[in-house]
């Protein structure tokens, strides 16, 4: 009884631990409902570590799987999945904030610091009018594209039922929105791999899902202000993270050419080839959709999907990794050391130390987590080190592509990536603070003295 109030007491201590708290029962509780036979196809059983594997993956968006979810989950099953692709993508506070809305319960400021906690947010001012604003535009979105998919599945032929081309119009837009990458199609987007229609839509969903819910709040101001001809200017924050996002993905078009020209290339047309270099830059940044087996990449192409499955999405998205903006400011930082500057500036402002420093500090936190959870997989199961980075580095950026090792992977590697994609959903700075004790101003400061270094 003591050991579990000084638990309680510890997850309740600050609004970091206790989010990280909810996020972890909900993941069990998924991983009860998704373990239970009313969830799975008749004469099909699944152990709870793999259930929990997947409510983990499910939660933190990333898409791996040790099964295949259409040939293990009953209906009821599909739809609690994509249940908690969609909690998992919008975030546990903000479905609860909507949730007390709709009741007529008064926020309060407790429940808005978790909120902002929750949405990585700086202030607490604004942040109910942020829920408000990412869910009408989230679902909207999700409503219009499941209708156009669903009914394009139905009349291109691909369901001839029209309830089954509505399920999987309904689920893999979720599953796009929310850069989750699951599939009820048995094989990702292969089967569409030559219709173009169909991943456009896929990279849209994708793309809306990785900018973050602070650039699509900016984006719908903009056209809001010019239909009444206001003037408007994105923040700082939208275009750092628009052009990095931008770059990122002109880099793995590019890189992509140039590493599959004489090899994955050699044979495919123009437009074909534009499309799968498109989109297999985006898509290891954000949902993990395949067009394509990974094993049919050469080890440079691998190699840089690594690299942006690393860096992932943006701060507020539903996707995972360091995140663009901890990329750009760690980019920015060398480049003004190069030039002598003593600050970072950008747009004609200068950027907090502290703020670069922590771009640093997730790095290095990152980069220790990744190599560590590579190590111990190594440690335990015997398939080439490419492969299993490749693995892990999917669980971290929670990203979702695999070469396919998922499912034969020993149960202590399984829980390895489950830790890993948990750390990945929550982020490394809510993942550090969980160990970190409550901040009393330094009593003594001690003679500063500088070290050799370098």
């Amino acid at each position: 009884m003591f050991i579990v109030k000084k638990l309680r007491n510890f997850i309740h201590s600050t609004p970091t631990r206790l989010i990280v708290g909810y996020y972890f029962m909900f993941t069990i509780g998924f991983a009860f409902l998704l373990w239970l036979p009313f969830s799975l196809n008749e004469g099909v059983s699944l152990s709870f570590l793999d259930a929990l594997f997947i409510s983990t993956s499910g939660l933190s968006n990333t898409g791996l799987s040790p099964v295949s979810p259409v040939d293990t989950f009953s209906i009821p099953g599909i739809l609690i999945l994509a249940l908690n692709l969609q909690i998992g993508g919008l975030g546990l506070m903000m479905i609860s904030t909507a949730i007390w809305l709709l009741a007529g319960h008064k926020i309060s400021t407790r429940e808005r610091a978790l909120i902002m906690t929750d949405q990585n947010q700086i202030n607490l001012s604004g942040v109910v009018k942020l829920v408000k604003s990412v869910l009408i535009s989230f679902l909207a979105i999700e409503l219009v594209f499941m209708l156009i998919l669903g009914n394009y599945y139905y009349f291109a032929g691909y369901y001839p039922i029209y309830w089954q081309a509505m399920l999987q119009g309904f689920f893999t837009t979720v599953s796009a929105i929310t850069n989750s990458g699951f599939d009820i199609t048995g094989s990702s987007l292969m089967p569409f791999q030559k219709d173009y229609f169909v991943q456009t839509l896929h990279m849209f969903l994708m793309f809306f899902g990785a900018m973050g819910f602070p650039v699509i709040l900016d984006i719908k101001k903009y056209f809001q202000c010019r239909r009444t001809k206001q003037r408007f200017k994105f923040s700082i924050y939208t275009k750092l993270t628009m052009v990095t996002t931008i770059i990122l993905w002109v880099v793995g078009i590019v890189g992509f050419y140039l590493f599959e020209w004489n090899h994955f290339l050699a044979d495919k047309g123009l437009i074909e080839g534009f499309f799968y270099a498109t989109f297999n830059s985006l898509t290891t940044r954000n949902a993990g959709f395949a067009t394509v087996d990974m094993n049919a990449f050469s080890t440079a192409t691998l190699t840089m999907f690594c690299g942006l499955m690393f860096v992932g999405s943006s701060p507020n998205s539903s996707g995972g990794g360091i995140r663009t903006t901890t990329f750009a400011l760690m980019v920015l930082a060398i480049l003004s050391f190069a030039r002598g500057k003593q600050y970072v500036n950008i747009y004609g402002r200068e950027i907090e130390t502290q703020t670069v420093y922590k771009s640093f500090m997730i790095y290095i936190v990152a980069t220790f987590i990744v190599s560590l959870s590579t190590l111990l997989i190594c440690m335990s199961d015997q398939f080439p080190l490419m492969e299993i980075f490749f693995e892990v580095c999917s669980a971290f950026g929670t990203t979702g592509l695999s070469m396919g090792i998922t499912g034969s992977l020993t149960s202590f590697a399984k829980l390895v990536l489950i830790a890993t994609m948990f750390i990945g959903r929550i982020g490394i700075i809510a993942f550090l603070m969980i160990f970190r004790a409550n901040v009393h101003p330094a009593k003594v400061r001690y003679p500063k003295v500088d070290i050799i270094i370098g």
